[in-house]
């Protein structure tokens, strides 16, 4: 019998209120690639503009976890995070293209502000 392959896929994380940022430094110390997509948006705050970046998701962020390697266990215990969005009791991975979409026009917004 060959020997399972696995790769990684992206998961989506929900996080709690307003924590997505505290989630996402909690997850990559234990050792999780992450990718929280974000954009820059002007803001008025005391009376002047000013450029702040916000989740482009908020509320969510995206792990990639291996499915046999991984230890899933400590996601659902890291400060900031609710739980890993689930379907019919099992996290159902996201389509690689999607993130990989993601990634270019979140640089696109960036460079058109």
């Amino acid at each position: 019998m060959p020997a399972s392959t696995t790769q990684p896929r992206w998961y989506v994380v929900q996080c709690k209120t307003r924590e997505d940022c505290r989630a996402l430094e909690h997850l990559e110390r234990q050792g999780f690639s992450c990718y929280r997509p974000t954009l820059c948006v002007e803001k008025l705050r005391q009376g002047r503009k000013v450029e702040i970046r916000e989740s482009l998701f908020p509320g969510y962020l995206f792990v990639q976890l291996d499915e046999v390697n991984d230890n899933w266990y400590p996601i659902r215990s890291t400060r900031g995070v609710i739980q890993i969005v689930r379907f019919n009791e099992h996290p159902l991975p996201i389509d690689d293209d999607i993130v990989e979409m993601i990634r270019p026009s979140e640089e696109f917004r960036d460079t058109d502000a």
